[in-house]
Parts: structure tokens; C-alpha cells; sequence
């Protein structure tokens, strides 16, 4: 019963939090989306993640799988799939705030 629990507030905080990334992106994003010059930017600053950091972000963004699901998935410990994806995240700000989208 607890776990059942768990699994449903963790589904429901991950909705939330979703949705939130979502309303700040369209916040951010411009009316007709994306230019190419920040699309050649974003493709990129992830190739030049390592493989390991850009699966685990694809999985997250893309696939629409909680870090906890891309552990299960890829066989791979929670805590690192954690660490990958704060490594990438870190480095693809890193790479795109140096780039001027103006």
C-alpha cells in the first residue's frame, strides 16, 4: 500500500512539475517557436555532451521518462542517472549562455 502511495504522489509531483517547466517555457519561447539559429545551437551544445549525460536527457525531455523510469530502463543506479543529468544540464547552460541569440 505505501509503495502504491509513493508511486502515485511521485507521478503527481512529476506532473506538477511538468507542467511548470512547460508554462515557463512558452513563457520564454517566442511566438513562432524556435529560430534555426537556436535550434543548430541546442542540436549542438548536445552532441557535444557525452553520450552518457545527452542519453539520459533525451530520455527525460523527449521520452517523457522520470529519472527513476531511465534508471530502470537503462539498468543503471538512480543516483547516477541523477548526476548525469545535472552534469549535462550544467554543461548545455554553460555552452548556450555563451552564445548570442539577439
Amino acid at each position: 500500500m505505501v509503495c502504491v502511495r509513493n508511486e502515485a504522489i511521485s507521478r503527481k509531483r512529476s506532473a506538477v512539475r511538468h507542467v511548470a517547466t512547460e508554462q515557463r517555457a512558452a513563457v520564454s519561447t517566442p511566438a513562432f517557436g524556435i529560430d534555426v539559429a537556436e535550434r543548430v545551437a541546442i542540436r549542438g551544445a548536445l552532441a557535444g555532451l557525452p553520450r552518457e549525460q545527452r542519453d539520459v536527457i533525451e530520455l527525460a525531455y523527449w521520452g517523457d521518462y522520470t529519472q527513476a523510469e531511465i534508471a530502470s530502463r537503462l539498468g543503471i543506479p538512480l543516483g547516477t542517472i541523477k548526476s548525469r543529468a545535472a552534469l549535462g544540464l550544467r554543461k548545455l547552460a554553460r555552452t548556450l549562455s555563451q552564445r548570442d541569440f539577439a
